[in-house]
């Protein structure tokens, strides 16, 4: 996991522990952590996570969704659970961009839901451009989840495809890693489960190749894997 800024996990963690509450705007591309940490937060809160995903609470009527909304903060034990909303985008909107009027109600009623929760809120998103920047500021913080850095590509591969983390990565290997700017921890997890559902081992150039083809999927272009 690659944070930006200098707020470790280690700190938000004991921040909420002592505070009990806390609301947080986890933000990045698919598969970088986001997901991940709010779990192993949980965890260390010693705590339930009650997550969903923005499709678990939209609806084609009018007023359901932000009814939807209200019934899901209900629900949630406020000192027993994090609540960890996902594509929050579909609520946050840009108003002042609304063309509808049911837009501005839904961010409208996620942001009171928010001021009202007195327990521990995530929310996450692949897309922070064209959220709505007064809904921002009410974030205690905002996460931005990064690709890995070259230092991580190279210890994730030599855990995963050499089955020991302090394993030198072959040279010409290593290079092809670190070239690849996009690779997340989503990927790793990708190809491992590649390896499960085939049961086999595959060698790591051929570990190393599967995670360039996840990375030519966002886009990436890369020279020829060895």
């Amino acid at each position: 996991m690659n944070l930006a800024g200098d707020i470790t996990p280690g700190a938000i963690a004991r921040a909420l522990a002592e505070r009990g509450h806390g609301s947080l705007c986890f933000y990045g591309p698919p598969g970088t952590g986001k997901t991940a940490f709010a779990e192993v937060l949980t965890e260390a809160l010693d705590r339930e996570l009650v997550a969903r995903q923005a499709t678990d609470l939209v609806s084609p009527y009018v007023g359901e969704t932000e009814q939807n909304l209200a019934r899901l903060f209900r629900a949630c034990d406020p000192a027993h659970t994090v609540l960890l909303l996902d594509e929050v985008d579909s609520f946050l909107a840009d108003r002042r961009a609304a063309r509808h009027g049911w837009e501005r109600t839904q961010v409208n009623e996620l942001l009171q839901q928010m001021e009202g929760f007195p327990g521990i809120f995530i929310a996450a998103t692949n897309l922070m451009s064209g959220i709505d920047a007064a809904a921002l500021r009410r974030f205690d913080f905002k996460l931005h989840f990064r690709a890995l850095k070259p230092a991580q590509r190279l210890a994730l591969f030599a855990r995963e495809a050499l089955g020991d983390a302090t394993a030198p990565v072959p040279p010409e290997i290593a290079r092809h890693l670190t070239a690849l700017e996009t690779l997340a921890p989503g990927d790793f997890a990708t190809v491992c489960r590649q390896r499960e559902l085939l049961g086999e081992t595959p060698t790591p150039e051929q570990f190393l190749r599967r995670l360039m083809a996840e990375c030519r999927l966002k886009g990436e272009e890369l020279i020829r894997a060895p």
